[in-house]
């Protein structure tokens, strides 16, 4: 519940923490917390954005969060979330904002299961001027008991802008600890 939205594979009770690199067109690289409740599950991120991981260009703080009602249904979630950094080397900030509905599937049984989901949304991405973007995420996440805890990795990708009609994207790797 929850893990079609956050990326997780994730229960209602759960939460996980987790490091993530997301690569796009500023490279983010940031520690996450993810709680699923009854009904509703959120997420928040903080870390280092930059224009260039390799070589390394100026690193900016970067922030984001969000929230899912997953009380609609098992297999979808309303969702909305944010991320926001300013640009290197500059002081303009770059804020996504993702709203959409997200939809997923679990897959297997413990001790390893994992997550398949779909989130199309709207992008509205306020860097130099504000824009409306149409995207399709999509990911994996596979989950192990492992000790105290249940091992998560996790790969997204994202998605396809007809404003612009061309292909535009993002790939997401995370890993980290549900309990």
């Amino acid at each position: 519940m929850g893990q079609q939205c956050l990326g997780r594979p994730l229960e209602s009770g759960e939460q996980a923490i987790a490091a993530r690199i997301d690569l796009e067109e500023v490279v983010t690289l940031s520690a996450e917390y993810a709680r699923v409740g009854e009904d509703v599950a959120w997420s928040a991120m903080a870390g280092a954005a930059t224009n260039e991981l390799i070589p390394p260009d100026e690193f900016v703080a970067a922030v984001g969060g969000g929230v899912a009602w997953t009380g609609l249904h098992r297999a979808a979630c309303p969702a909305v979330s944010f991320r926001s950094s300013r640009r290197p080397p500059g002081d303009d900030r770059r804020t996504l904002v993702l709203i959409g509905v997200g939809v997923g599937r679990r897959l297997g049984e413990a001790p390893m299961r994992g997550t398949a989901f779909l989130f199309p949304h709207l992008r509205l991405v306020d860097d130099f001027e504000t824009r409306t973007e149409g995207w399709i995420e999509g990911g994996f996440s596979e989950r192990g008991e492992r000790f105290w805890g249940m091992a998560v990795l996790g790969i997204q990708v994202a998605g396809y802008s007809p404003g612009e009609d061309v292909m535009d994207g993002s790939v997401r790797f995370a890993t980290g600890i549900a309990f």
